[in-house]
């Protein structure tokens, strides 16, 4: 039976005034010699970028390895590039709660022998490598706005987060970690035009909302921080909904600053 996915939109709406909170997302490769997976002093370099960075808030490491080798041999070489970047950035200061991802992913894609350019090289050098994946956050909350996020993905029907999701609250936990006095309203919302009168679209709605709130408080945020609310489908960005990118923009959770 296939999955239908719902998607949640953290989106823009200022109601006094605007909010500040610029994500930008870059990419940091640290490239490595045959069979080699150690983090050298060089590549330790390159990696205090992030470890001086105060505004990350969230990091993905992907690892690779070019063809040689076998597929056993290079997703375990894989798996010790990924894992050596991570616990030099941990043994560094990098929460790991920060680290949202890291993973050994084998063989390159395009890495094929055809593909070589360069060959006084046996593989190719740019597919032995780790990508360092990172999201900063530059941010000015101003009171009375709403927090912009990407997207938060449930399963269809369900207040359920499938692990795509996990990015987001984490960004949304980092804020609430560094901004340890900040207060938030949580706002559900569905798609599509329910009669008040069934009386199911708000407990619906609010289901969602307080799933980013439980998830908030298991990593620890003080639930008197946050509180719910659940709009149905009241306040639709598109009231008529004419196709499915409508609806989707319909279902979303904001995040109200109460407080900074």
């Amino acid at each position: 039976m296939i999955k239908k996915v719902l998607f949640i939109y953290f989106s823009f709406l200022s109601i006094l005034s605007t909010v500040s909170a610029q994500q930008q997302t870059d990419t940091l490769v640290i490239y490595f010699d045959i069979d080699n997976a150690i983090v050298d002093e060089k590549k330790a370099e390159q990696l205090n970028v992030i470890v001086n960075d105060t505004n990350i808030v969230s990091i993905s490491i992907l690892g690779y390895t070019d063809f040689l080798g076998s597929v056993e041999y290079n997703h375990k070489l894989s798996e010790k590039r990924s894992d050596n970047v991570r616990n030099y950035l941990i043994a560094k200061g990098i929460s790991n709660d920060i680290i949202v991802l890291s993973k050994g992913k084998g063989v390159h894609p395009n890495s094929v022998e055809k593909n070589r350019q360069d060959f006084s090289d046996k593989g190719i050098q740019g597919h032995r490598m780790v990508q360092v994946i990172y999201t900063i956050t530059e941010n000015n909350f101003v009171q009375n706005s709403i927090i912009v996020l990407e997207n938060i993905i449930f399963y269809s029907g369900s207040s359920d987060f499938l692990p795509e999701s996990y990015s987001d609250l984490e960004n949304l936990f980092e804020i609430m970690r560094k901004f340890d006095t900040m207060k938030i309203e949580i706002h559900g919302h569905i798609c599509c035009l329910y009669r008040e009168i069934d009386n199911h679209y708000e407990p619906r709605s609010l289901s969602r909302a307080q799933a980013v709130k439980d998830y908030l408080v298991g990593k620890g945020i003080d639930s008197v921080r946050m509180t719910c609310k659940g709009f149905g489908s009241t306040r639709r960005r598109y009231p008529l909904e004419q196709n499915a990118y409508e609806r989707e923009m319909n279902r979303r959770v904001e995040i109200l600053i109460l407080e900074k």
